[in-house]
């Protein structure tokens, strides 16, 4: 399972240095942990505010798409972004790319425990998935932040298979602060690997990390709204199976 280290290490290496590929949304990162260093609430302001306060670079950088949009992250997430503030666009985007590489650090240490656990080739899956083409370009080359929130996931799933449920569910709350679609997580181990009564522990503690992690970033509970949702919900690609049969027979059958 070590073997695919040193390869993805190589591998990652001149996606690490350059600028995001594929996708522009490490700098609405960037803007959005921008408003949280201003002291602005990044789920009811959007980056467009920025030009109000001298940060007229990072907006520049931000796709006009996103401008007028509030954050759809989890508070964890932008609170971090926030301390990257200050610095210049470049220096920003490279520490929000090495941010998400603590995601692809943890499907390197988990991925092996999963596929033993599960009495998979732990080699083998570990070369299926920090090999894979669309993690090292979808992801690390984009600075996407879906890989931290996917590590922190695979890391709880992980340790609940191995009988630490809480740990594991802890974990998946954690991950639920960078985007909050991981929490979905959380009801199938509750389901799969806990009883009544460590059930009841595992919703505490998961319901307490959102809590401590809400107060500590200073962001509140402003991200547990229907924003979250509609922002992601205004993204139509056309590459996704779902959107694509959609669009294709809303242009073919007539409405109204």
């Amino acid at each position: 399972p070590r073997a695919p280290w040193p390869v993805a290490a190589l591998w990652c290496a001149p996606l690490l240095l350059t600028a995001p590929l594929f996708s522009q949304d490490a700098y609405s990162y960037l803007a959005q942990g921008t408003i949280v260093h201003l002291g602005l609430d990044p789920y009811r302001d959007a980056p467009a505010v920025l030009a109000q306060h001298g940060q007229t670079h990072v907006l520049n950088a931000v796709s006009p798409f996103w401008r007028h949009t509030t954050a759809p992250y989890g508070p964890l997430f932008l609170w971090i972004v926030s301390w990257f503030s200050g610095a210049s666009l470049v220096a920003g985007v490279l520490l929000i790319r090495a941010l998400s590489l603590v995601g692809l650090v943890l499907l390197a240490v988990f991925v092996p425990r999963l596929a033993r656990s599960l009495g998979a080739d732990p080699g083998r899956a570990a070369w299926w998935v920090l090999l894979n083409p669309l993690v090292l370009l979808g992801l690390v080359a984009a600075a996407h932040n879906d890989l931290l929130m996917i590590g922190l996931v695979l890391a709880g799933v992980s340790l609940a298979i191995e009988r630490r449920v809480l740990l594991g569910v802890a974990l998946c709350a954690l991950a639920a602060t960078v985007k909050l679609p991981a929490a979905a997580a959380i009801p199938f181990l509750l389901v799969a690997f806990a009883d009544r009564r460590s059930a009841v522990r595992a919703l505490l503690l998961a319901a307490g990390v959102v809590v401590a992690v809400s107060l500590v970033s200073g962001l509140g509970f402003g991200w547990l709204s229907s924003s979250v949702f509609s922002t992601p919900g205004k993204v139509r690609l056309a590459i996704t199976p779902a959107t694509a049969l959609g669009w294709t027979v809303a242009q073919v059958v007539p409405v109204g």
